[in-house]
């Protein structure tokens, strides 16, 4: 038993007794805890973006083509063209 004391008084001596020294431990504890969520997300999303690129994803395939598409046809046209053939488009 009075092992058991003697651990636990010297436990207690080993903690910080003075508020910003123990604020200064939390912070730099929470510091850490947020670096390695930090770490994890980005180890994620590196992972995500790596599934897409290998195994490729057909809706973003998909998306990319339509969209090269109306780029491609977009592209023989200027807006004043536009703009002058709508109202015989609208009709």
């Amino acid at each position: 038993m009075k092992k058991f004391y003697l651990q636990q008084s010297r436990d207690l001596e080993s903690q910080p007794r003075e508020i910003e020294t123990m604020k200064a431990q939390e912070l730099a504890r929470l510091n850490q805890e947020l670096q390695q969520a930090g770490n994890d997300f980005r180890y994620h999303i590196q992972e995500e973006i790596n599934e897409i690129v290998t195994n490729g994803d057909m809706a973003f395939e998909e998306d990319f083509q339509i969209r090269q598409t109306l780029q491609q046809t977009s592209q023989g046209f200027d807006a004043q063209s536009i703009i002058e053939a709508e109202p015989a488009i609208r009709k």
